[in-house]
């Protein structure tokens, strides 16, 4: 392979490493880089450990662009159109709560947890009590009478 070849996968291997930082998608990348897959793994195989490093600074920025966008859509917005009759009469700005929330969570531990264990006395399980009070004209002879006067939703 030629100077001129190497020092043109060199450039290659740099857009693919700005368009990862963005999109952090191997195969868009190599899209993007105009390189083919077989170069993304041979440089890869040559040497994995500043290639993992790479990776990771990759998936730094795009977390944190991931990280303004949302802090940007829950706190300032996105202004969406208002039609009427089929005919855009305006715009609203709309806030995401649910983004504001995920990064609220990401912050402070106490809202990180989404279960809540309930439980009774001691530790134990909860109990439950039903008090029922049916008022009969006069007690069931019998059970199948009983049944018959529930199935008859009169109890």
């Amino acid at each position: 392979m030629g100077n001129r070849n190497k020092a043109l996968i060199e450039v290659r291997m740099e857009l693919f490493w700005q368009a990862m930082s963005e999109t952090l998608n191997i195969k868009e990348s190599c899209r993007i880089a105009e390189i083919d897959m077989v170069t993304y793994y041979n440089h890869k195989k040559k040497n994995p450990e500043e290639f993992e490093k790479k990776f990771e600074e990759c998936k730094f920025s795009y977390r944190e662009r991931l990280r303004t966008e949302v802090l940007r859509r829950a706190c300032e917005g996105v202004e969406e159109p208002v039609f009427y009759r089929g005919e855009i009469c305006g715009k609203i700005r709309k806030y995401s709560d649910n983004l504001l929330m995920f990064e609220l969570k990401r912050w402070d531990a106490k809202y990180a947890t989404e279960r809540r264990e309930i439980s009774g006395a001691g530790g134990g399980p909860i109990q439950q009590k039903y008090d029922v009070v049916v008022k009969l004209e006069r007690p069931p002879e019998s059970v199948q009478e009983l049944v018959q006067l529930i199935d008859e939703d009169k109890i």
